[in-house]
């Protein structure tokens, strides 16, 4: 797939055009004219993507985050699970793709599921297989060498967005679920409020990590015409929409990028950008919590509530007959 012709390579019918540049001066968004796709141009070179996800700067080996939040990341991963198990019974195959630490696969093992996981990075995977003792492997999924039918449940959270050809990984899901296995997908949703509201300034476009930029209504069409049947989608995520309103909101009044959250990260993550202008942006950000935590939060359920929510859930289901 040549991914920097002018025609989209979702619908194969619409023109794409310059939407808007992004915060990195280095890369912009464009745009399709008929289903509405967005694409990050150009595509970062694989060594570049390589550095991106690096276990140096993307996330450290065993935390990410401020240890806090750290907490709230193994309950996140447990709802997941969760989740997952409200739809398939008994436990089964589970894949996990960009299962990064591969918080939800441990549980998912320690609860008798048959865990395996894919990652990007050679590192990520490196750490989940000797630390963790899982099955993980690195590349695409398609070279990964798990045969067709093979898996119950294979899940993608917030990484689709990521890949270089999300939609021939979609079609080997198809291949790698058995008939009745379903597939589990959330993606930032570039058809949401706080989407539309901060344009350049929206959390959850994070470009280059994000290379392309999906709504519900072309993602879902992907997932029927690779045929799956779609149950949902859900646009609520407490994980994802009330901080993606929060800190899109907040870059949009300092007109600085994620100062907020690159303050949440571990030390050995954080840019290391500083300067009076940004300590002061950083200053504001904090001292507006008390308003902006529970303007968030309306906000992500106002707009889940009205089927425009910022993060959406699918669970589509192979049919029995494909």
């Amino acid at each position: 797939m040549d991914a920097e012709n002018t025609t989209c390579p979702l619908c194969g019918e619409g023109a794409l055009g310059l939407l808007f540049p992004a915060p990195d001066p280095n890369y912009q968004v464009h745009y399709c004219n008929q289903c509405g796709l967005g694409l990050t141009r150009p595509f970062p070179s694989l060594e570049v993507l390589d550095g991106l996800y690096s276990t140096r700067s993307y996330r450290s080996e065993e935390r990410r985050f401020i240890a806090p939040l750290e907490l709230g990341v193994w309950l996140f991963r447990g709802r997941r699970l969760e989740m997952v198990q409200k739809h398939i019974k008994p436990p089964g195959r589970i894949l996990d793709i960009g299962c990064a630490r591969a918080h939800m696969l441990s549980m998912a093992r320690d609860k008798g599921w048959d865990a395996y996981g894919l990652e990007y990075n050679a590192e990520s995977a490196r750490h989940a297989r000797e630390g963790r003792g899982l099955d993980v492997r690195t590349g695409n999924v398609w070279d990964a060498g798990f045969p067709e039918g093979f898996f119950d449940v294979i899940t993608i959270w917030h990484v689709i967005e990521h890949l270089k050809d999300p939609f021939r990984t979609i079609q080997e899901c198809a291949k790698l679920l058995r008939p009745g296995g379903i597939l589990v997908v959330s993606i930032p949703n570039f058809d949401s409020w706080q989407s539309r509201l901060s344009g350049r300034w929206w959390f959850h476009l994070d470009v280059p990590f994000h290379l392309y930029h999906f709504s519900a209504r072309n993602f879902g069409a992907l997932l029927e015409r690779e045929g799956f049947r779609i149950a949902g989608p859900a646009h609520f995520s407490l994980e994802f929409g009330p901080y993606g309103v929060l800190q899109s909101l907040l870059n949009r009044l300092t007109l600085s990028h994620n100062l907020l959250y690159e303050a949440l990260k571990t030390r050995s993550l954080r840019t290391g950008k500083g300067g009076t202008g940004t300590m002061l942006r950083l200053a504001f950000s904090l001292l507006s919590l008390p308003v902006m935590l529970p303007l968030s939060l309306v906000m992500s359920v106002s707009e889940s509530i009205a089927g425009s929510g910022g993060s959406i859930l699918f669970v589509a289901h192979r049919e029995e007959s494909k």
